[in-house]
């Protein structure tokens, strides 16, 4: 049960939402199906041994999946959550929203589902059983967001978590919502990509209901542009798109509030790098790299090292991370009072960038 434990009675009252870790070999079937396109370039997949009886039934049985070609992934991997659930599948339909973003009607819906249904539950059958870690306690999760957030309301009842590892990337992960459900899908080795995608379901529409002017929206792309993330994908921040601002919002967040990581501190840091000396300067870029998981040899280290100003480093690191320190200052300020839920302050955060600028 994920329960309500703050006091504060515009918080949403108590509430039973189902939460379940679910296997869906469709899904897995799918995402597959992408890897074997070239969509995906997950390595691990093809050397999951595994997967060797998938692989040879699909050569033996001669199956076509370049049909797969001429869908989007996101698509299909909607559909994917809907085989032989009628329930589901008419929810996916209904979604008008949904629907309108990818530019589709219930009709295209209906015939895609049908031409690809079969081959999808063809290829399931012979996905292995993912041996999956120990069941995550994600009642705990959204509990913790929602002491934070102080959300009025969740119109959610089900919450289906499907744990797609090996298939997909540390950092992927997506919601698909269906109304009173949505269906989370997250790679096991990174389990704060369920935070991310809840809180889409939550933060986006607040955000679309945020007041903009010009002055606001060309301050937030000003900050944007020296981003070195995938933001860029999200394209500049509009009236008519806000993709990039629920992104930083929501991976503020996740990466730092949540984990009691100071940015601001972080920020604090990287100026303080113009006092050390050179090789203090290099051992510092060198743990960098090692935090980020990257591997290099030493020499490939060196000779990056001899081609990095210390002054423009320190200058671009900070500017890269404006937007972000300015989100966590925001939510630092809102978690020291009490009379607002986030849905009421998050609208004072306009007003906030233009007096911190």
């Amino acid at each position: 049960m994920f329960e309500n434990i703050n006091k504060n009675e515009k918080i949403a009252e108590k509430k039973d939402i189902k939460i379940e870790q679910i296997d869906n070999k469709n899904f897995t079937a799918v995402c597959y199906i992408y890897n074997k396109l070239g969509d995906f370039n997950i390595d691990n997949i093809n050397d999951n041994k595994s997967f060797d009886e998938l692989e040879n039934k699909i050569n033996e049985e001669n199956i076509d999946i370049s049909i797969f070609r001429n869908y989007n992934f996101e698509i299909i991997e909607w559909l994917s959550f809907c085989i032989d659930d009628e329930d589901k599948l008419n929810k996916l339909k209904n979604n008008q929203e949904l629907l309108k973003g990818k530019n589709i009607t219930e009709d295209y819906i209906d015939e895609v589902y049908s031409k690809v249904k079969d081959t999808i539950k063809q290829i399931a059958e012979y996905v292995p059983d993912i041996k999956q870690k120990e069941e995550i306690n994600f009642n705990e999760r959204l509990k913790k967001i929602n002491n934070f957030f102080k959300f009025k309301d969740i119109n959610i009842q089900n919450i289906e978590i499907v744990l797609d590892n090996p298939f997909r990337g540390k950092e992927d992960g997506s919601c698909i919502n269906l109304g009173d459900e949505i269906i989370i899908s997250t790679n096991t080795e990174n389990i704060d990509n369920f935070d991310h995608e809840f809180l889409h379901t939550q933060l986006n529409s607040m955000i679309d209901n945020l007041q903009m002017d010009d002055d606001f929206i060309n301050i937030i792309n000003g900050m944007l542009k020296f981003e070195k993330s995938n933001i860029k994908e999200y394209g500049e921040l509009s009236m008519q798109n806000r993709s990039a601002l629920y992104e930083e919002f929501i991976r503020t967040y996740v990466n730092y509030f949540s984990k009691g990581e100071d940015l601001i501190e972080q920020v604090k840091e990287i100026k303080n790098i113009k006092n050390v000396d050179d090789e203090e300067f290099k051992e510092y870029l060198k743990n960098k790299v090692k935090e980020s998981g990257k591997i290099f040899s030493e020499e490939e280290l060196e000779e990056a090292m001899q081609k990095i100003d210390k002054e423009k480093y320190i200058e671009s690191s900070i500017k890269e991370k404006e937007l972000q320190t300015r989100i966590y200052a925001f939510y630092k300020e809102y978690s020291m009072q009490s009379d607002k839920n986030f849905e009421e302050y998050i609208n004072e955060f306009p007003g906030y960038i233009k007096r911190t600028v």
